[in-house]
């Protein structure tokens, strides 16, 4: 608009609205603008208020007449001033401020307040105001949209119809390693893992083109070649006439927790299998009972020149052989610790590297031994287990020539370390037993925990080898972890607790066994443990009373409570359990001696049993010297 001064006022007369007065009709064009529309005389009094002014203020036109524009307008004190200037025709106002309202409700407006006539000394002022509220909140909402995005955790890709990336958030950044320039015009198929089929992606795109969004997950590959599995969800994005012009993923990584859900089923399936090993070992063991001790009877009943005493011995050999293997199913069962003492591991390794050394003359054997290594309380035998297996393993990995290293080292694992294994903080004491083998594939590593698994040949082993060994870490409360790759070697490493306590001197077992002359009270639900339990009690010059089930043997003992000078009491039997008859035979005899037996572990039931004041616990199967040993380790004890 022409700005009108003196010398052009007869060419270009004035609009009706700028010369309005008090009561004046506004011209039909301001009537449909919609913001504020305002003139002032030159003392700066509203003369003419567009109908949009009592419509969005609430006021009347008799309330806002004659009265000062901070009666519509929140002006802070500049504004005022610059103001002030345009009536003096010094400068113009464009600002931004709030329009107040009856209702209350803020209104922020743009406000323009410039000199109705330049030229004329006594001019007015023409104000105009446009509510730009919508805008300014479009404006955050946008500003915020991207804030989000733009700190969202999730991987966020946008791409073109085609699958060409047109943004990627920060986050894609860090999950991938690939930046923004790296990936911006290239195809989404650059994430592609190989790791998926055709029909996967083909129904992806039938139910995206559908205009439905997809959701699930997928594994993809990062810019190092390294593959991290997502939950995904991906949107088409549509124009005004329906055809999809992008795609939205959403993406956030759950490599840890399929990590973790993958240990979670690992763990419940091996809690499920140790179960079930257990209950097989322990029936299997009353079974070796039976064989073992009608051996060991035999041996002492014949000539020890006799040709039956190789043949017994053979017998007794294949007995230990069958101990052996229920030794590996209860290494997994769940608590299948056995006899538990305080051991020096380095003494443990250095003579399985003396053995192993022996008999493997291709195999290089270095050991870098921690000095001043901590002890640790297990069971020795199955820690023994554990390095033979594993050093099986190794000797079989490397079938022509190779390296085993081990090494031993004091370590302590704070309340962060090792989440995913759930291990508690303390000290530990590590083994890394190393080959320079033919190493594992990924596939390989998830399953050679799993009982059974084996990738030898039909008949070559029974894949109970690292399932004892993960069995029996983890009932030892530590843990194992395993490093490998093709043709670079494998690596274990077992932590176990370690203990503040010195180790005493080995002493080896005697072979001999010690006769008696006091009164056994055996129980036992087996009619063949009973039978020949009974036969090995009285060649070692015992006295027998024969229970088969727990009540029997309350009541046998309450009628001979002094005469009975120990019981030989199995864990598990109907009717009553061993845990049972214990507490009961301890109320008859507060002082009772009690010797437990079973074809379990010592852990579980036992280890209870042996908490409230058990006297001792012997496995089956046992032979006679072991039986001996147990019998007058209680008898004479004080």
């Amino acid at each position: 608009m022409a700005k009108l001064t003196p010398e052009n006022k007869s060419a270009h007369p004035q609009p009706h609205f700028l010369n309005a007065r008090p009561g004046a009709e506004p011209a039909s064009l301001i009537d449909h603008f919609n913001g504020f529309a305002i003139t002032t005389d030159r003392h700066g009094r509203i003369v003419f208020a567009s109908r949009a002014v009592m419509r969005i203020s609430g006021l009347s036109q008799s309330e806002i007449m004659g009265r000062p524009l901070d009666l519509l307008f929140d002006l802070t004190a500049e504004q005022k001033s610059a103001i002030a200037q345009s009536l003096g025709h010094k400068t113009a106002l464009t600002s931004e401020t709030t329009a107040r309202c009856k209702s209350g409700q803020p209104l922020t407006v743009l406000l323009n307040v410039s000199a109705l006539d330049s030229a004329a000394a006594d001019s007015g002022l023409a104000v105009f105001a446009v509510d730009v509220s919508g805008l300014k909140r479009t404006i955050e909402e946008q500003t915020q949209l991207v804030t989000a995005v733009e700190h969202a955790a999730e991987s966020i890709i946008v791409t073109d119809s085609a699958g060409v990336i047109e943004y990627v958030n920060p986050a894609f950044e860090k999950i991938t390693g690939y930046s923004r320039p790296e990936v911006m015009g290239a195809n989404i198929e650059l994430l592609d893992s190989g790791q998926h089929s055709k029909a996967f992606f083909s129904t992806i795109i039938d139910s995206l083109q559908r205009g439905e969004i997809w959701q699930g997950r997928m594994i993809n590959k990062r810019k190092d070649h390294s593959l991290h599995e997502t939950e995904a969800t991906v949107s088409p994005i549509k124009n005004k006439a329906g055809a999809i012009t992008n795609y939205v993923s959403v993406q956030r990584d759950v490599s840890h927790e399929v990590r973790l859900e993958r240990q979670l089923r690992q763990a419940q399936k091996m809690e499920a299998i140790g179960t079930l090993a257990g209950g097989i070992a322990h029936d299997f063991n009353n079974l070796l009972m039976g064989i073992q001790g009608n051996i060991s009877l035999s041996l002492l009943d014949i000539e020890r020149h006799s040709p039956l005493v190789k043949n017994l011995k053979k017998i007794e050999q294949y007995v230990q052989n069958g101990v052996d293997l229920t030794k590996q199913l209860l290494g997994f069962a769940r608590g299948g610790k056995y006899e538990i003492s305080l051991l020096n591991l380095n003494e443990l390794i250095n003579e399985q590297n003396l053995m192993f050394g022996r008999t493997n003359k291709d195999i290089i054997f270095k050991n870098e031994a921690k000095p001043d290594l901590w002890s640790v309380e297990a069971d020795r035998g199955q820690i023994e287990q554990v390095l033979m297996n594993l050093y099986l393993n190794a000797l079989q990995a490397m079938p022509g020539s190779g390296t085993l290293t081990t090494r031993t080292a004091n370590v302590t694992i704070d309340q962060d370390q090792y989440s995913p294994y759930y291990v508690k903080a303390g000290n530990y004491v590590k083994i890394t037993i190393a080959d320079t083998g033919i190493g594992m594939d990924e596939d390989i590593q998830q399953r050679i925990f799993d009982p059974f698994f084996t990738t030898k040949e039909m008949g070559r082993g029974t894949g109970l080898g690292l399932a004892s060994v993960y069995g029996i870490v983890k009932n030892h409360e530590g843990f194992i972890t395993v490093y490998s790759k093709k043709g670079q070697g494998t690596k274990f490493e077992i932590y176990l607790p370690a203990s503040g306590k010195a180790v005493p001197v080995h002493k080896k077992a005697s072979e001999k066994f010690v006769e008696g002359r006091e009164t056994v009270l055996l129980v036992d639900d087996e009619d063949m443990i009973i039978d020949v339990g009974t036969r090995m009690l009285k060649k070692l010059g015992y006295q027998v009373f024969i229970a088969r089930d727990g009540k029997e043997a309350i009541e046998i003992f309450k009628k001979h409570p002094e005469e009975i000078d120990l019981v030989v009491l199995d864990m598990i039997m109907p009717k009553m359990g061993g845990g049972e008859t214990y507490d009961r035979i301890k109320k008859i005899k507060p002082d009772a001696k009690v010797l437990l037996s079973s074809g379990f572990s010592i852990n579980g039931q036992a280890s209870e049993i042996l908490n409230r004041g058990c006297n001792g616990f012997i496995q089956k199967p046992f032979n006679l010297q072991n039986l001996s040993k147990h019998l007058r380790a209680i008898l004479e004890s004080k």
